[in-house]
């Protein structure tokens, strides 16, 4: 378990939202902004141009049909390139005046490349992603008030962004006045009761208290399962957690039906 328990590990100056896809913009900008309007953080914005979508444009044989008409023509470039310029704007001016009528500093950025690559190469202390916002989901995604019905789930372990997952769970479940469910990874029982005095006290001098579980290890698929029968109105997870390197961290985003925090 980690032992550094101060302040200096627990601190978020910058909160940093990438997104693929603007018609996601408001919901997750509101998201991010809670967290950062409290943690007094900077409030980064980054729109990755999918470059999987650039390559397709380029293939002849590539073709989109219009919803209106179902008629079929030719996917161009210059169409996806327009369309991803006008979706980074709408994210920027929609990220601008949360903060400003926050008064929070903000910044704003465009990439091209694969979404989780692009966020994980940025400087910031906590990462907003996917989930409930993610362009991949296969199915309309439910409104987020009415996913946001059971508790903050928190995971914490090993790792050096362990504090800064505490820290925006607390935030994200005082600004929303809903429970904290920490979710503590160790080996055996006697760890795990190590580690959840060690959390609890945390809490308790910051005046919050949670529910705790014990796992001996977990997987996105595990992951998945207990934010879907907890209802969780938020996923938290250290960025160098084994679940967040694993391979199917992707799918476990396009899965969950409530928005998800990196912690570094």
């Amino acid at each position: 378990m980690v032992e550094r328990n101060d302040d200096s590990a627990s601190s978020i100056g910058r909160v940093l939202i990438a997104l693929s896809a603007a018609e996601y913009a408001e919901q997750a900008v509101n998201t991010a902004l809670s967290v950062a309007q409290s943690l007094h953080a900077e409030l980064a914005g980054l729109f990755v141009e999918d470059v999987n979508l650039l390559r397709l444009a380029e293939l002849p044989f590539a073709r989109e049909t219009g919803i209106a008409t179902a008629a079929s023509r030719p996917l161009e470039m210059a169409h996806i390139q327009r369309m991803l310029r006008d979706q980074a704007q709408r994210l920027e001016r929609v990220l601008a005046a949360a903060a400003q009528r926050s008064q929070l500093p903000w910044s704003f950025a465009v990439a091209r490349g694969q979404l989780l690559a692009e966020a994980f190469a940025r400087e910031a202390d906590l990462l907003l992603l996917a989930g409930a916002f993610g362009p991949a989901r296969l199915w309309p995604v439910p409104a987020v008030a009415n996913a946001a019905k059971g508790p903050v789930v928190a995971v914490f372990d090993a790792s050096p962004g362990a504090y800064r997952t505490l820290s925006a769970a607390m935030s994200f479940a005082q600004q929303r006045g809903i429970a904290m469910l920490v979710v503590i990874l160790a080996a055996d029982g006697a760890q795990f009761e190590r580690g959840r005095e060690q959390v609890q006290q945390w809490l308790a001098r910051r005046g919050i208290s949670a529910r705790y579980l014990h796992a001996a290890q977990l997987d996105p698929q595990r992951l998945l399962e207990l934010a879907g029968s907890e209802r969780a109105a938020c996923l938290l997870l250290p960025q160098a957690s084994e679940v967040v390197r694993q391979h199917a961290f992707a799918t476990l985003l396009a899965g969950l039906n409530c928005p998800v925090f990196v912690a570094r």
